[in-house]
C-alpha cells in the first residue's frame, strides 16, 4: 500500500518504509530511522535540575530551546557528534535529577532534508521520476508495510 500525507504523525504510525520525493526526483528511499541517522542534525536533552541554573550557563553547553520553572527544567538542542559530551557536562557540573535525550520529529527531520539540499543538488536514486509534483514543491511517499 501506498501512503502519501504532509501529515509526519500519521507517517511514524504507519510506516517503516519512507522514500521523501522533492520537485518530481526521489531523493531517499529507506526506514525511519535510517532517514534521521543521515539528516538529523541535532539531539534535544531535557533536563531537571534539583537547584535553578542560570540560562547563560546552560548556552555554553548547547542552545537553550525551552528554559522553565525559574531555571529548574531546560532542553538543549545539541548537534548529534557532541551531545553525549554536553549531556555529560551537564551531569558533572549540576545536580541532575532527570535528564532525557531524544532525536528530533520526523517533522523537524524532513525540514532538514531540504534545507540541506542545494539546486545543484541533482543526483537521483534509481526509479526517480519527473511525474510527481504538488503545490508545495515536494512530497512525501511511504509504503505502509515495505
Amino acid at each position: 500500500m501506498l501512503l502519501t500525507s504532509h501529515y509526519m504523525d500519521d507517517v511514524e504510525q504507519l510506516c517503516r518504509r519512507v522514500m521523501v520525493i522533492d520537485h518530481g526526483r526521489l531523493i531517499f528511499d529507506g526506514g525511519l530511522a535510517e532517514l534521521v541517522d543521515r539528516h538529523a542534525t541535532t539531539k534535544y536533552v531535557t533536563v531537571v535540575f534539583g537547584q535553578p541554573v542560570a540560562r547563560g550557563e546552560l548556552e555554553a553547553v548547547g542552545s537553550v530551546v525551552a528554559y522553565e520553572d525559574g531555571g529548574l527544567r531546560a532542553t538543549l538542542s545539541m548537534p548529534r557528534e557532541t551531545h553525549s559530551r554536553g549531556a555529560a557536562a551537564l551531569l558533572n557540573t549540576y545536580q541532575v535529577d532527570d535528564l532525557d535525550i531524544r532525536e528530533p520529529g520526523l517533522e523537524e527531520v524532513i525540514a532538514q532534508v531540504f534545507q540541506h539540499r542545494t539546486p545543484a543538488d541533482t543526483t537521483d536514486m534509481p526509479g526517480a521520476t519527473d511525474t510527481v509534483e504538488t503545490t508545495f514543491g515536494h512530497e512525501i511517499a511511504t509504503k505502509a508495510g515495505a
